[in-house]
Order: structure tokens, then sequence, then C-alpha cells
């Protein structure tokens, strides 16, 4: 999807003396953060260098044996995120999603593939990452009229856009089709995939009703989203781009530009007055979404030598947005070597190991508006020399996040639950709530034989990333005093029972949480239950007395509400075991959905597949993948989605 034809030397000649004239016009200056301190995508960077946002295109592929698997993806994503890199432009592409040819109506989605650039996704939103996605459509739906292509076009993105949903900033659709067929990706114009002179008849007005049909349906599914395409011919000022633009522009939240000026002095130094006119004459938010040097027909040396140039003059222009093509060499399985310019753009070889321009290149990318990403937890422990009595001093660590300035931690004694609050007069006694720790640990004074669940936020003057945390047991060395329920607390015991088991099996964590009047009182994510031999599951938890709705997840099952349960003081037992909780929520969103249902196949390779106690498409806790567990899932999935409880 992405091949191009970067030998465009001859793409940035002509009108530099009308641009220079127009763009070199004063323009106020303002700062583009908000109120968080961050800068809008569609704020133009006029005074502060930070907020043109920078990063790189780095692919995967999940199907075929390329070098750039999703192991090595995940190690890109790792040093990205360690060198404060913001973006990461991500192609899906469509040849590994759904390459089987199917209908207007019935794609086949190859979910093995999907399942891979799903944990591809995620990894790098779990880095603090924000991914700006391509994609493009089947070549196996070219010769559908223009009508059935739309609704094609609608089917696709609907099914990855509400796949995706709030991890997306911005949705590039096709790639640069003002060079290449959009249904096809064939050059426009042969061999050179030149600029067309004039475009075909009516070319443009398909594509722009395709965009605006795109457009709609990831904006239906989510609205923040920005929809754009990008243009790969010609530079800002070519005529064939004020044609495209001309008829294509209206339908886009962003002019996305690929720019390779190669080792013309002239055309580098003009950048900045392209980026300026550009966003003047198209009054939009203005991306480069490509810039680059190859090594196949250029020395290492001299990709060291321009793309810092490349870098540095684009940022004159203020775009808002720079990302580099690309981060690492691509190279085909079974290929002894790179033999093209495609396969050689990225700043590190196909082996991983840097080129010349790696440090230097990467230093101009580094962003100081990194949004954390969670911590890393590497432990939690109490020592055994008793304090007070009857507690000691316990430690919690975790890792360094790069750009964090401080760390919000929550300690949660599940003795007397969790308050939902951090206002010191109504936070539970033993809890704890500070915002301001600015280490990567913080020790406490535990009480010895209670358990405490805590979790910790990375933060910045962009806000907070996702909660990371634990549990830890205050085992201090003394003398553990008997837990009897006291008047002011109620011991719930409970038993579940999980679908499909019926006789002994291993312990497992489930999710308990309390509510009244729809108002969470108390959380666990890690309440321990065990097993009889009938496969009934038996806990405890202890809280304040009162009536709760009681929600109960299971690791890969649906949440269940058991409503109005009273507890009193002292000692409570419940019975819910005669409602089993559902399987089959395998990724653990409380939903149920093709998704799970493709988790569980994909995994069952034969009749009866050995797995050990532990793998959770063992439904029945059998030791075997077989039958029975797929017809459990089955047996829930009696809608497209099926939701829990909430």
């Amino acid at each position: 999807m992405l091949k191009k034809k970067k030998q465009r030397g001859y793409f940035l000649i002509g009108f530099f003396l009308l641009i220079t004239f127009i763009a070199t016009k004063k323009v106020s200056a303002f700062s583009c953060r908000d109120n968080d301190n961050q800068c809008p995508l569609n704020c133009t960077p006029v005074n502060d260098n930070d907020c043109i946002q920078k990063g790189v295109t780095t692919k995967m592929y999940a199907y075929y044996s390329y070098n750039l698997n999703l192991g090595t993806f995940k190690r890109n994503v790792d040093e990205l995120a360690s060198h404060g890199v913001l973006w990461v432009r991500l192609p899906i592409f469509e040849w590994e999603i759904a390459r089987t040819e199917g209908t207007v109506d019935n794609i086949p989605w190859n979910l093995p593939e999907l399942n891979k650039y799903d944990e591809a996704v995620n990894y790098a939103k779990s880095k603090g990452l924000k991914i700006y996605l391509v994609n493009a459509f089947p070549g196996w739906a070219k010769d559908y009229s223009h009508e059935d292509y739309k609704r094609f076009v609608e089917k696709y993105l609907d099914f990855l856009s509400k796949r995706y949903k709030d991890k997306i900033d911005i949705w590039q659709v096709f790639n640069e089709p003002d060079i290449h067929y959009y249904k096809t990706y064939e050059c426009i114009v042969l061999p050179s995939c030149a600029a067309p002179n004039p475009f075909p008849t009516n070319y443009l007005e398909q594509l722009r009703d395709v965009l605006a049909t795109a457009k709609a349906v990831i904006k239906r599914n989510d609205p923040k989203v920005i929809v754009t395409t990008n243009i790969g011919a010609g530079g800002p000022f070519h005529s064939s781009w004020e044609v495209f633009l001309g008829v294509v522009g209206p339908v886009l939240d962003a002019v996305s530009l690929d720019i390779y000026p190669e080792t013309d002095e002239n055309m580098i130094n003009s950048l900045p007055q392209k980026i300026s006119y550009s966003r003047q004459k198209y009054q939009k938010p203005i991306y480069v979404a490509e810039v680059g040097m190859n090594t196949y027909y250029h020395t290492e040396e001299e990709q060291a030598r321009y793309l810092p140039r490349y870098l540095d003059k684009l940022k004159e222009g203020r775009p808002n947005l720079i990302l580099l093509y690309e981060y690492q060499n691509t190279v085909p399985g079974g290929k002894a070597i790179e033999d093209n310019g495609e396969e050689k753009f990225g700043i590190k070889r196909r082996d991983g190991t840097p080129k010349l321009a790696y440090d230097v290149v990467m230093e101009r990318l580094r962003s100081s508006l990194m949004f954390p990403y969670p911590p890393a937890i590497l432990s939690s422990s109490c020592s055994q020399t008793c304090e007070n009595g009857d507690s000691c001093n316990c430690t919690l660590d975790w890792g360094d996040v790069l750009g964090a300035t401080n760390y919000p931690l929550r300690i949660d004694d599940i003795s007397n639950g969790w308050g939902g609050t951090c206002d010191p007069n109504k936070v539970n006694p033993g809890d704890i709530c500070i915002d301001n720790i600015t280490s990567s640990s913080y020790a406490f004074l535990g009480k010895n034989g209670h358990t405490y669940v805590w979790w910790v936020h990375a933060a910045n003057s962009l806000g907070w990333s996702d909660p990371n945390g634990n549990e830890l047991v205050a085992n201090c060395g003394c003398q553990i005093p008997t837990l009897t329920p006291t008047p002011q607390n109620a011991q719930l015991s409970f038993k579940i029972k999980f679908q499909g088991i019926n006789n002994a099996a291993p312990s497992k964590n489930v999710l308990v949480v309390l509510k009244q009047g729809g108002v969470e009182k108390y959380r666990s994510n890690a309440v321990l239950v065990t097993a009889d031999a009938n496969g009934i599951y038996s806990g405890t938890i202890t809280i304040a007395p009162g009536t709760y709705d009681i929600l109960i997840k299971g690791p890969i099952h649906l949440q269940k509400k058991f409503p109005n349960v009273t507890l009193n003081q002292g000692t409570n037992t419940k019975d819910f075991s005669s409602t089993p909780l559902k399987a089959g929520d395998f990724d653990d969103n409380n939903v149920l959905n093709v998704f799970d249902v493709g988790a569980i196949l994909n995994h069952y390779t034969s009749s009866s597949v050995p797995v050990d106690s532990l793998n959770p498409f063992d439904i029945d806790a059998s030791g075997v993948i077989n039958i029975n567990d797929i017809s459990l899932v089955l047996e829930n999935y009696t809608a497209l989605e099926v939701g829990g409880d909430e």
C-alpha cells in the first residue's frame, strides 16, 4: 500500500517567487496551547516549537514474513517512547486483514492478522504514543460500481472504526490517491507515477464521494478522529495539487503532504514558504505525512546530512505535524538484500542497527510534550519488622516514565473499601490518596495481615496516564490478629459458579464491585476465589454494612449483577452460584463479540488441543480446548455484541 516512486526531484519547481511573496506576509503570533496546556492539531503553531508535533512511520506485518513483525514493532515503539517521540504512523494493510475475496455486504476478515494489529495499536497507546492510521481497501473490490464501492467502503470502515474507537488520532484513507488509482494503487500515469495532467474524467469527483463516505462513517463511530488523505506528486504549489484539493479538499479535515526534496538546496530552502502557502491557501491544518530519503539511491552519509535539513526547514514553515518516512528498512521475507529504494527509507537498517542519521534525526523528533504512558509495576513488599505493635514498613516501586513530572498514587486498604474520593475528610482509614509524588517509589506503614490494592498514574502538564497497579498483603512477621468481623463492618462470604466448570479447578481472581444507588462504594480487581469438588467457587470480602448491588466478573466472563443484597454487621453468607457467569470475554472488556469468538477459534486448531491449567480458552477446565469450549461460547453469542451487566 505504501509503495512509492520517490525520485521526485522535479516536484518542487515553479511559482517560487509567488509563494515567497504570499508566505512572507506577517501572521499574528499566538500560542496553540489550550487550557489544559495541550496543542490541538488544528492550530497553527506560530511561535511555539513544542506545538509542532513529530513522529515516524513504522510498519508492522501480521501475515507475510517481513522483518517488521509484531515483536519488531513493539521494540521500535519502546525505542520511540524512550526518545520522547510522540506519534507513530501505522498502515493496516488491506491485503493482510481482508485478503480473501468477499462481497459488498460480506467482508471475510482475517481475524488472526487483525488481532495482531489490535495488539500493535494497543501497545503503542500503552506507551503514550498517538496513532496516525493509514488504510486502503482490497483490490478485489475494484470492479464494483461507484455506488456499490461506497457501500463497501462504509461497511469496511464501520467495522474498523468501531474496533479502534478512541484509539486513533488521525485516520488517513488511501495513500497518495492523486497519483495512484484509489481502488487499485496502480499508477495513474505509467510508468513514472507522475502527476496527472489532466486527471481522468470524473476521477476526482468519485474520489471525493468515497472520501466523504469514509469520513462520515469514521466520525459516526469516533467523532474525535481527524480524517485526511495524503498527496504524493508535486509540491504544495503544484498545479495538480491545486486541482486535486480544489475538488477533494472540502471533505478533508486536514491537508497531508508528502515531501521529498532529495538533495536540491533550492527546494529544501523553499520548504518554509511552501508550508505557509499551503496553510493560507487551503485554510486547513497542514500535516507533513511523509518526509524522507532512501539509502538505495543515496548514501547513508547523504541521509545523515539532508534529513536534519528537511526537518529544520519544515519546522520554519510551522506545520501542525511532521512524520518521518520511515523508522526501519522494510525487507520482504526470503530476500537477501534490499534491492530497491522503497525498502531503504529507514533510519535503521533491516537488522535494527542505526544508520548514520539515527541520533541526529531522533533528537529533532523528540517532543517535550509527550503524554505519559502507564508506569511499569516493579515490586511491592513489606518488612518483617513490626512497628507500633501490629504494623510494618511497606514499599511500592514502579518504573520511571519518560516525560512524567509526578506520580498520583492511590492505596486502598480493602478491609473497609475505597471511598471513591480524595477528599481528606472522606478518605477511609488506612487508604492513601496523594498526587505529588516525584520519585518512582513510596513507603507507608501497612497494618499486619491487611491487603492493599494500589494503583499509580504517570502525569505531566498534558494529563494523567491510565493507571497500573498491584495487590500487596502486609505480612509483617508479627502475630496476626484473628480477622473477625467487628461491629463496624460486614464480612461477605459468597459462592459463585463459572459456566462449564463442574469439578475441582484452579483458583481464580475475580473483580468485585459494590454499588449503592449506582455509586461505586467498593472495588477489588483481585478477590481470590477457590473451587470445591463440584466447581463451586468461594470468596470473602469485608465492607461497611448496607444494601448493595454486587457485580462480579471472572477473568474471561461477562460481569453479573446481583441486586439489592443486604449485608449486616458480622458474617454474611450469600450463594450466587445458581446463575453461572457466562464465558467468552477473552479480551476482558465485558463484551462478547466476534473478536472473542475469533480468538478461541484461532486456538482451536484440532479436535482436542492440550493446554495447561491456566489457558483462558479451556473454559471447562478439562485440560484441552475442544468442541465443548467452543459450544459454551457460541451458546452465549446471541447478538452481534453481548454485554455484561453494569
